[in-house]
């Protein structure tokens, strides 16, 4: 893994309430949020959901879900609306396969303080790689 991501996992992991607005402290966005800080990306604007279509091209290249490719560590993955009652989820990405996805996240189950877990692909949209 990562050094810095490593790192980030360390400094972040079972802390309540992560985030750097008081908007997005405990949510999923904090947690990614605070990811852009320490990889010097600008923020994205909107919940969840929205990353992929808000992200700016400048900085972000937006990948889609498909059968056959899978983010790398360090990649942002974004659920769809079908997640978070409508509002979408998204994690920092620790390691990836065809199958499944082990990432750092925040606020799954609600209220969860940051944490690992492993995930299918059922209703990811896609994920931002950082230029």
């Amino acid at each position: 893994m990562r050094a810095d991501l490593l790192a980030f996992v360390e400094k972040y992991l079972g802390h309540a309430g992560s985030g750097d607005t008081p908007e997005n402290k405990g949510q999923c966005v904090g947690l990614v949020e605070l990811w852009c800080d320490a990889c010097g990306t600008p923020h994205i604007p909107g919940n969840a959901v929205d990353l992929l279509a808000l992200a700016d091209p400048a900085h972000y290249l937006r990948i889609a879900n498909g059968p056959t490719n899978y983010p790398a560590a360090g990649d942002i993955v974004c659920w769809d609306a079908s997640w978070g009652a409508g509002y979408g989820h998204c994690a920092v990405v620790l390691a990836a396969s065809p199958m499944q996805l082990a990432v750092f996240e925040q606020n799954d189950p609600e209220g969860a303080s940051p944490l690992v877990a492993t995930h299918s692909y059922g209703g990811v949209a896609g994920w931002l790689v950082m230029r």
